[in-house]
């Protein structure tokens, strides 16, 4: 009798541990920030641009490059679709990578772009828009950008 109460108590233990682990996978995926990347091909005398997102909301479900669509800096939604945010990104024609960082803030969220630049002296005017495809809506009027460069 003794045995089978050992028995009972390890199968128990092991199911209890098992439960742990599935609930705690998707837990650590939610406080682990989320790292996207998109690629914008060399265009006439601009070298290539990578831009990275790190998403610390937990809300971008996809990223990726699309047409320009504004001039400058800023982030709209296209279309009111409130599911997604395009960040417009300007620059010269040596930017080689951005760094946009999706944050919380008091007021609803931030945006901030850093760009590392070399090799090309001419003043030249570049904007890539990017496209975040967001798990919940987000009013593009409560995003605050900036670039950090």
């Amino acid at each position: 009798m003794r045995h089978d109460r050992i028995g009972v108590i390890a199968r128990a233990a092991l199911i209890a541990l098992l439960v742990v682990l599935l609930a705690v996978t998707p837990l650590s995926a939610i406080f682990r920030p989320a790292y996207f990347e998109a690629l914008f091909p060399a265009e006439g005398i601009a070298v290539p641009l990578r831009v990275v997102l790190d998403d610390r909301t937990g809300l971008a479900a996809g990223f990726g490059p699309v047409e320009a669509v504004r001039s400058g800096d800023g982030v709209e939604n296209p279309a009111g679709n409130r599911r997604a945010l395009i960040v417009s990104i300007s620059g010269g024609c040596g930017d080689h990578q951005t760094w946009l960082t999706f944050d919380r803030s008091d007021d609803g969220f931030r945006i901030e772009a850093r760009t590392s630049r070399w090799g090309c002296g001419f003043l030249i005017l570049l904007t890539r828009d990017v496209v975040i495809h967001l798990r919940a809506p987000v009013d593009a009027s409560t995003v605050e950008f900036e670039s950090l460069n």
